[in-house]
């Protein structure tokens, strides 16, 4: 028998067949880098003069920047859990302080979602606020926990810093797991206070910054107050001159610390005028040279992934959980008040291989957006369908947010500032309601400090963002019912309430917060 020669295809059907015939693509792989306590505008990036962050600058030129990436609450616990579910502290429930409870675990985590897709899922953090026990580890396969977590404390207070031992971790299982896809959530606490930052980033942000005549200033203090229990006036600065800083301690054995503390707690930690100005600049160094150790332990990640050949295929979120006030406000710290300073957040989101421009974005975006946004990214957009954030691709894109750009925060961690129940931020103002129905508005576009109250001269503003805020806690309610949320409490054991202590939450004479 003759066999007819095979008609030729047409040029469509070859196209699929070769489409059909052609390898996957491999997924994308995820790091989320969570700096605690960063504040944008210490960064190169977000317009900072200091040599602070040469590797996030790097980062954020080919990535998406979030200038008014606005978080859910002004301390660790809620703004994590809420990264990670797209969820509102009011409806996780991980809100209560100090001693937040569990989530529910039938609500759904990025790393579950990503779990269930085949990803390897791993997290590295130090402890406190970011330990496991409140739901931070639901989904991860590799969630350890160090001896530092408990035994001590869980940033940097009178003990070197733990985070060049977190990266050594977190770089061994990314070497473990490189070859298939994988989510690894690495968290640190610096630049979180009290800061003990190497005296060479410091000298490098502080140039006049001298090592060796502060430790005698200090050392000369302490021999003071040991053998007279007083403080002259040159010692009294010298000791609030460095109230946030670990070296405080290199002054040696303190007779009756507590007694110490309490006077300078008294004396006030703030000198006024040019003294307490010299002593936020130094806070300030403090805070950037720790950043500059941050950056460094982030390059090693972001190099590591290049080493392994992973990089152009490794969407990279780096984001931070809350901000820090220098004396806006009255405040030096956090969880106090609603403001910026602790509200703003660092937002970049970097996805190779998608051609995404590098770009800065005006646009009021959440904490809660993350999540969506890294679904879609990775392909299982939708798979959260309860999120409460939205997907930020469209911004990413270069295009216009499919949202109203509107940000609602509040669950403020300490008992002083109970009064500010909530916040709501538009690209021009800030709405703030106090417990008795009262609200203070500010005009960020003439007042980005927000230091001066528009309510009075602006009434139908503040009923717009009122009902807005009443509509938020509403939709809030409805969800955590309808999902039948439940937490579980966490005790506070004498080993965890030292671990805060030591972060500064709960202001035990003993320690430096």
């Amino acid at each position: 028998m003759r066999l007819r020669p095979l008609a030729p295809l047409p040029l469509a059907s070859l196209a699929a067949l070769a489409l059909a015939c052609a390898p996957a693509e491999p997924p994308l792989n995820v790091l989320v880098v969570v700096l605690d306590t960063l504040r944008p505008d210490r960064l190169g990036c977000y317009g900072h003069d200091r040599p602070t962050s040469p590797r996030l600058d790097a980062l954020a030129a080919r990535a998406a920047v979030f200038e008014n990436a606005q978080t859910v609450a002004p301390w660790t616990a809620p703004s994590l859990i809420s990264l990670v579910t797209s969820l509102h502290p009011s409806v996780h429930g991980v809100r209560e302080f100090p001693s937040p409870a569990r989530m529910d675990e039938r609500l759904v985590t990025l790393a579950e979602v990503l779990r269930d897709r085949g990803y390897a899922t791993g997290a590295f953090t130090e402890g406190g606020f970011a330990k496991g026990d409140f739901g931070l580890d639901q989904g991860f396969d590799a969630f350890p926990r160090h001896a530092g977590d408990d035994e001590s404390h869980a940033s940097n207070l009178r003990y070197p810093s733990r985070l060049e031992a977190t990266a050594d971790r977190a770089l061994a299982w990314l070497d473990e797991h490189a070859d298939e896809p994988f989510l690894l959530l690495f968290h640190t606490y610096e630049p979180h206070g009290p800061y003990h930052p190497r005296d060479e980033d410091l000298v490098a942000v502080l140039p006049t910054w001298d090592p060796a005549a502060e430790r005698a200033a200090l050392r000369a203090a302490v021999a003071r107050w040991n053998a007279q229990e007083e403080l002259s006036d040159d010692d009294w600065r010298t000791l609030a001159r460095h109230r946030y800083h670990c070296h405080l301690d290199e002054g040696g054995e303190v007779v009756r610390r507590k007694r110490l503390l309490r006077e300078l707690q008294e004396g006030g930690w703030l000198p006024p005028g040019p003294e307490g100005a010299r002593v936020l600049e130094l806070v300030r160094a403090l805070y950037d040279a720790e950043i500059r150790f941050a950056d460094e332990q982030v390059g090693r990640l972001l190099d590591r992934l290049a080493q392994r050949g992973v990089d152009d295929r490794t969407v990279v979120v780096v984001v931070s959980d809350h901000g820090e006030a220098f004396g806006e406000h009255g405040q030096v710290g956090h969880g106090h008040a609603l403001h910026e300073e602790a509200l703003r957040i660092v937002l970049m989101v970097a996805a190779p291989g998608r051609g995404l421009p590098a770009r800065h974005v005006e646009e009021v975006v959440s904490l809660v957006d993350v999540m969506p946004t890294v679904l879609e990214l990775v392909g299982a957009g939708g798979a959260a369908p309860n999120a409460q954030g939205a997907s930020l691709v469209p911004l990413l894109e270069g295009g216009a947010s499919a949202g109203d750009a509107l940000a609602v925060s509040g669950h403020g961690a300490h008992r002083d500032a109970a009064a500010a129940l909530g916040t709501v931020r538009t690209p021009r103002w800030r709405y703030v309601e106090e417990a008795d129905g009262a609200g203070r508005l500010y005009d960020r576009a003439a007042d980005p400090g927000e230091t001066t109250d528009v309510a009075v001269a602006h009434p139908e503003v503040v009923a717009e963002l009122r009902e807005r805020l009443d509509e938020r806690r509403a939709a809030d309610a409805a969800l955590r019912a309808r999902l039948g949320a439940r937490t579980t409490p966490v005790t506070v054991d004498d080993a965890l309430r030292r671990e805060l202590g030591a972060l500064g939450y709960l202001g035990d004479e003993d320690d430096t917060p």
